[in-house]
């Protein structure tokens, strides 16, 4: 076991898991302990890549078993890469199989490039000095991942979640392309050599490019199903708006009926007044304060943007049966998008009202909306009654109502936004009482007033 295998051993996993962190980074969330985890992830591939000396030096019956053994081991090697990013990563299996892939790809093409193409073959004296060796290899493997970096982690970041398959024969495929990817690879190293060994004497320049041509093809492949995954984010996004739309005209319809109905209720008591005596002019008018007081729902909460919404929310309630009690100040929570924030607020807001209209009985038709601050964090809670049982997909609950894709948008939004500023969302279902809590993280004076500028 020389210097030079080491360097080649350490040198395929190193830039493998450097090539997986860039696709996985933007925003896979990270486990506790992340720098440790790191360090010890990377630490034991290193030390599993050094077994491939007993690989290497094992007699095999035929030359096609030998092959296979080698390319085993490189696919065992991608796995151990793979199992790294899951230890130090939250990630989905699907958005595993694209850092794979996409990783593979990337490191191949600088290995072909430097080790084939460069240093078998136009420049083998290098590999007699081997911290020559090492800078080359440092020096183009940094531009190629910046260059990667620059074109995938935007698109990756927008995305935010699983860009890659979730069906099974999907998955399925995809682990296929990987393990065939690798064979490939393998292959064309195989015509580089033109059925020599090393050093190689008469290498075959065009299988090199060839294979590079195809790690780049695959590489284009990722990016383009990134590009029709924010499509179709986008065309979700669109119909959600939609749906949205339709359902606030709806509401906003059904509260200027409230209040036109209202009126009409009005004109004709003030007109019934006139024939009345003074006394009972009296009597009828302190009734009519009543009812004008019990619609009277304008709240001040320290926000305009939750004020909007809470007034409008009061008064469907009201009409419906539904009592809803505000408590707390929003003032904080001016930091927010004002778009971010009634959609966060309306969303929690609508799915509490839904859930309590399914009650005939008035005693549940209850909704407790509250705003908490607890030092630099913003609480905000919902609590209402529910009915039936609740099961959890992905931290969220299933919908129980049959268009599961649209209905399950609304608590997925608000888990969004509220990660979108740092925050998060939890979720109990307690007593037969739903409760939602967002939590948001309040930036300081000076950086709120930074971000207005």
């Amino acid at each position: 076991m020389d210097a030079l295998f080491i360097v080649e051993e350490w040198r395929f996993i190193l830039e493998l898991l450097c090539a997986e962190f860039i696709f996985v980074t933007p925003s896979a969330p990270r486990r506790p302990k992340f720098a440790l985890r790191v360090i010890a992830g990377t630490a034991v591939c290193m030390g599993v890549a050094l077994l491939y000396w007993f690989v290497q030096g094992a007699q095999f019956a035929s030359y096609g078993l030998l092959q296979f053994a080698h390319i085993s081991w490189y696919i065992f090697m991608t796995g151990c890469s793979l199992a790294c990013i899951i230890f130090c990563y939250r990630i989905s299996f699907g958005w595993l199989l694209f850092c794979g892939i996409a990783g593979y790809s990337l490191q191949h093409v600088e290995y072909v490039g430097v080790n084939e193409i460069f240093a078998l073959g136009l420049c083998p004296q290098i590999l007699g000095n081997i911290p020559a060796y090492i800078a080359v290899i440092v020096c183009t493997y940094a531009v190629l991942c910046l260059c990667a970096a620059l074109i995938f982690r935007p698109k990756l970041k927008a995305l935010g979640d699983i860009p890659f398959a979730k069906k099974p024969v999907a998955l399925c495929f995809y682990s296929l392309l990987l393990a065939m990817l690798i064979a490939s690879a393998f292959m064309a190293q195989l015509l580089f050599y033109n059925g020599g060994g090393k050093p190689v004497h008469n290498p075959n320049y065009v299988a090199g490019i060839a294979d590079i041509f195809n790690c780049v093809f695959v590489l284009i492949i990722m990016y383009a199903s990134l590009n029709v995954r924010e499509r179709d984010r986008r065309n979700d996004i669109i119909n959600q708006m939609l749906i949205a739309s339709a359902e606030s005209y709806r509401i906003k319809k059904e509260t200027i009926d409230i209040i036109n109905s209202k009126c009409h209720d009005l004109k004709h008591q003030i007109g019934a007044l006139r024939t009345l005596s003074p006394e009972e002019q009296q009597s009828r008018i302190g009734e009519i304060e009543k009812r004008i007081m019990f619609y009277d729902l304008s709240v001040d909460t320290g926000n305009e943007v939750i004020n909007t919404i809470i007034s409008e929310k009061m008064l469907y309630c009201t009409e419906n049966n539904i009592r809803l009690y505000v408590s707390g100040n929003g003032n904080k929570l001016d930091f927010m998008d004002p778009i971010d924030l009634f959609t966060l607020l309306g969303n929690a807001l609508d799915n509490a009202v839904e859930s309590v209209m399914r009650f005939d009985s008035g005693d549940r038709r209850v909704i407790n909306f509250a705003m908490e601050e607890q030092g630099d964090i913003m609480l905000i809670r919902t609590d209402n009654y529910y009915e039936g049982e609740i099961s959890f997909v992905n931290g969220l609950p299933r919908t129980s109502k049959g268009d599961n894709y649209y209905h399950g948008f609304g608590l997925s939004s608000i888990r969004k936004i509220a990660e979108k500023y740092d925050g998060g969302i939890s979720i109990g279902t307690d007593g037969g009482i739903f409760t939602l809590q967002i939590v948001l993280p309040v930036p300081a004076a000076e950086d709120r007033l930074n971000a207005e500028e």
